[in-house]
């Protein structure tokens, strides 16, 4: 694995990850209700549960004081970063536990 050192790297691999995360999330849902795929819902529950939290904290800890710091006036870039710092504490908790729900279904 080589280890990335720009920020905007780190992100867009995050972003990456995210792409094959929601291409699982598809393939889950898609045998759903009859053909559960118990491993593959173990392996997104993990991503969402640790990984998803991780990059956004990245994002809120690095990435959004760089891009509010160059902002202009009038851009409102703080209304579309506060919204996704809001979504960033509200969705990756309820997910886990929908997959989570999933995996132990018999």
């Amino acid at each position: 694995m080589t280890l990335l050192r720009n920020p905007l790297d780190v992100i867009a691999a995050a972003h990456s990850s995210q792409v094959q995360l929601c291409e699982a999330l598809e393939h889950i849902a898609d045998g759903l209700p009859d053909e559960v795929d118990r491993r593959l819902c173990v392996q997104a529950a993990g991503l969402l549960r640790y990984d998803i939290p991780l990059h956004h904290s990245d994002e809120e800890l690095a990435l959004f004081p760089m891009l509010r710091s160059r902002q202009s006036p009038g851009d409102r870039l703080d209304v579309i970063l506060n919204r996704l710092t809001s979504e960033h504490d509200s969705r990756s908790e309820e997910h886990t536990s929908e997959l989570q729900s999933q995996s132990t279904i018999s």
